[in-house]
């Protein structure tokens, strides 16, 4: 896969949907919601669209009045989005995440571990493989603990944290080697087994076996 070392890449930012569509019209975006969608800058989205690399609906004889179909955003992430712009994260906002190098990130994603998908030569992660990483659907990035993090935490030793992580009694997920736990999802299973996860750790009575 391509490294995105030439795409220039932009902060997202909102805007506003389009409603209310009349009857045969999918909807329509603009380059520059695109361009936002996409983390790219407006003038490299222009070149996909005149090297073709972007399959786009042109209203006038240039490329300011291209307007980008439905189909097109369906078509990048691999699936039915049902008229919606799934969120999508940079290689190194993943790595970030992880707690990676973006280099381990690029290989991961060569290597499948991290589903991938590619817009022009930037290489860009969607909402669906966070979601199938974490085995639930999330809004974003949720906060990730590495096994030192956990340790430290629930006052156990990382072989107990690697021994409950594998036995499945500590929720984790597995990117590559590398394990991790999603904060939200343990603070979910400590209050379950009516634990306070921000009481004194001195004081917690985690029961596990």
């Amino acid at each position: 896969m391509v490294r995105e070392d030439n795409a220039t890449e932009i902060e997202g930012s909102g805007f506003e949907a389009q409603e209310g569509l009349s009857d045969g019209f999918q909807k329509l975006y603009t380059v520059e919601e695109f361009a936002t969608w996409a983390r790219l800058h407006k003038k490299t989205v222009y070149r996909l669209i005149e090297d073709g690399g972007l399959n786009v609906l042109r209203i006038g004889k240039n490329d300011r009045t291209a307007r980008i179909p439905q189909r097109t955003i369906d078509d990048i992430v691999g699936y039915e989005t049902g008229g919606e712009l799934p969120l999508m994260y940079t290689v190194r906002e993943i790595a970030g995440w992880l707690g990676e190098a973006p280099k381990t990130v690029y290989r991961l994603i060569d290597e499948k571990a991290i589903p991938a998908v590619q817009v022009g030569k930037a290489i860009r992660v969607p909402q669906a493989t966070i979601d199938g990483i974490l085995g639930y659907k999330s809004d974003g990035l949720p906060k990730l603990l590495t096994v030192n993090q956990m340790a430290h935490n629930l006052r156990l030793s990382k072989k107990t944290i690697y021994r409950y992580g594998k036995n499945g009694i500590l929720p984790n997920v597995q990117v590559g080697g590398a394990i991790r736990y999603a904060e939200d999802a343990t603070v979910a299973y400590l209050e379950k087994r009516g634990l306070n996860a921000s009481a004194n750790p001195n004081n917690l009575n985690l029961g596990f076996r």
